[in-house]
């Protein structure tokens, strides 16, 4: 075979090929297979607050953790075990930029879902903002659809909504809730998908990697531990520092920031540790940190490490 024979045939893509490409943009649900938990894997739920990253719990009184108890092809579940008045209610907010094109369109809602106690019916809700990204304002229901048994084995669900709203543009939210019948109930949950079109095609597992990345542009934890390097800090008189700790993903919008734990800094021969640190600006790529040392180890203009002893800093820009 002549080397242009040879590279003309490995140069035919087949109809086989383009499909088996993994697009990684089919869903909109991030963190659908519950791969991902920056802020812990057990939480006591008593208000609104994020679980599984980009998971939010809706009020209600309730225990969630990770899962290992999963349907095939997956790693873990959330697992959801409420009270008899709670409904055990759980969302995820989309952003607007995200569902432009979903106007006047088919969708459908995938998941599994698996009953190990209590009442064993499910409610779907679509939900859209007051305005663009706002869901401080009232919200609107879309539609809603229930399973009367989601099944005490792991069962893929699919739930379809047509012709959705203009008002989808302004984002969209995906919430799951069960009628409470005065009884315990524990469910478990993994692989939500939301993809255009009337049918639920097999999930899309995207890379772990590609996953954290989403996650991060909208919740970041910055706690790498054992001594690492946030940033580099200038000295400065009176004992004081200052530098950029860098995000490693660039936040949808202007974050809040919380500084939690002990620090210290390292240079000039000196480890002091900080009697105090905070934010002289925040921005969506890196935070202005400034603070101050103990003893007399600071010397101003030179360089020094901000390292992590049990510390950590919390980068929130969620919905």
């Amino acid at each position: 075979m002549t080397r242009a024979v040879d590279l003309a045939k490995r140069a035919v893509i087949t109809t086989e090929d383009l499909t088996n490409i993994p697009s990684g943009a089919k869903n909109l649900i991030i963190n659908g297979d519950m791969s991902i938990w920056q802020r812990g894997t057990s939480f006591n739920v008593t208000s609104t607050q994020y679980t599984a990253d980009r998971w939010q719990t809706q009020g209600q009184t309730w225990t969630g953790t990770r899962s290992t108890d999963v349907p095939d092809d997956f790693q873990y579940s959330l697992d959801i075990t409420a009270g008899g008045s709670s409904y055990g209610t759980f969302a995820q907010k989309i952003e607007a930029v995200n569902c432009k094109h979903l106007v006047g369109k088919t969708v459908t809602l995938s998941f599994y879902a698996k009953a190990v106690s209590g009442q064993t019916n499910c409610f779907v809700v679509l939900k859209v903002p007051g305005t663009v990204d706002n869901w401080s304002s009232s919200s609107n229901a879309v539609n809603s659809q229930n399973i009367s048994d989601i099944g005490s084995t792991w069962t893929r669900h699919s739930f379809t909504f047509t012709n959705l709203p203009n008002t989808v543009a302004d984002g969209l939210l995906v919430q799951i809730f069960h009628a409470p019948d005065g009884n315990t109930a524990q469910r478990r949950y993994t692989g939500f998908q939301l993809e255009v079109g009337d049918t639920a095609t097999p999930f899309e597992h995207r890379p772990y990697d590609v996953e954290l990345a989403r996650c991060q542009r909208y919740y970041e934890l910055i706690n790498d531990n054992n001594y690492s390097s946030y940033g580099v800090m200038a000295g400065g008189t009176s004992q004081g520092f200052a530098g950029y700790v860098d995000y490693k993903i660039t936040k949808r919008a202007t974050p809040t920031i919380t500084i939690t734990g002990s620090f210290l800094i390292q240079g000039n021969s000196n480890q002091p540790g900080t009697t105090s640190m905070g934010t002289n600006g925040i921005g969506k790529r890196a935070v202005y940190i400034s603070g101050t040392g103990t003893g007399s180890n600071v010397t101003n203009g030179f360089a020094y490490n901000l390292l992590d002893v049990n510390g950590y800093i919390k980068v929130d820009a969620e919905l």
